[in-house]
């Protein structure tokens, strides 16, 4: 019987198709060149002070950062092959790079992320230092055809109620699934507009390096200044245009909905 095929096998089609179905891909890929992996760990020491400062002024938000390491893994060809191939086009730019130390509390709620639910995106996850195939995240393929947030159920930590919800409005909705052999090195990608959450029986720090790639003939996403606060930048978030790619420089406009919910969080 013949092995389903995987990775570079598979043409570019198939993997749309999958995508565009399910999510993500279920497979996971290897970096071209692995040997950024030790100045992408030590990348991490300007991600954790940002985050800090931010944090102890009390503001919600995610430091995006381009190094120079950040910016050549983002133009890795394994991952250019495939983002190439979900995008249809060579002509992208990539933006919101963030070294995430996750813990097994982090994330650990069913959620979608709110930029990509306005603005769609390929999000790219690398793994740097600890990851495995049980640290990767949990998707449920599908769901970023759904117009509602897990939040919606009621309590977005319960996987079955989750789920339940998720079937009521699409009830061919698959079970949680990670991807396959993810690992120091490797990398998946997904639309993070899919259902999905960190696994909270993991309890080994691990870095992972986020990405995320768009068409450069849309708008560009707007920096999210406070995401509890609804509160965003006219400017647009940390980008970087692909190899010939002549970009958009128009920031999109905040949706109604967020403009609406910052003028309700000011009021309280």
């Amino acid at each position: 019987m013949a092995l389903p095929l995987t990775g570079a096998a598979r043409t570019a089609d198939e993997q749309r198709r999958e995508y565009r179905a399910r999510g993500f891909l279920r497979e996971s890929f290897a970096l071209s060149d692995p040997t950024l992996l030790p100045q992408l760990c030590r990348d991490v020491a300007p991600f954790d002070a940002k985050l800090a400062e931010w944090q102890a002024l009390g503001y919600a938000r995610v430091p995006y950062l381009f190094t120079a390491a950040i910016e050549r893994v983002a133009r890795d060809a394994a991952i250019r092959a495939v983002i190439e191939a979900l995008l249809g086009t060579d002509a992208w730019v990539v933006w919101g790079p963030n070294i995430l130390r996750e813990t097994s509390s982090a994330a650990s709620r069913w959620h979608v992320d709110l930029e990509s639910r306005y603005w769609p995106s390929v999000t790219v996850a690398v793994g740097l230092s600890g990851c495995s195939a049980r640290a990767a995240i949990w998707c449920l393929p599908g769901t970023h055809l759904l117009a509602r947030a897990p939040a919606w159920c009621g309590d977005d930590s319960d996987t079955d109620r989750v789920l339940r919800s998720a079937r009521r409005a699409k009830p061919d909705v698959g079970p949680p699934e990670q991807f396959a052999a993810f690992g120091d090195g490797r990398f998946y990608v997904f639309d993070a507009r899919t259902w999905h959450r960190a696994d909270p029986g993991i309890s080994t720090d691990r870095l992972v390096l986020f990405l995320h790639y768009q068409p450069a003939d849309v708008r560009r996403v707007p920096l999210m200044l406070d995401y509890a606060r609804h509160r965003w930048s006219r400017k647009a978030a940390a980008y970087l245009a692909g190899p010939g790619a002549k970009p958009v420089t128009r920031v999109a406009r905040v949706p109604l909905r967020e403009r609406v919910l910052a003028v309700l969080t000011r009021l309280r």
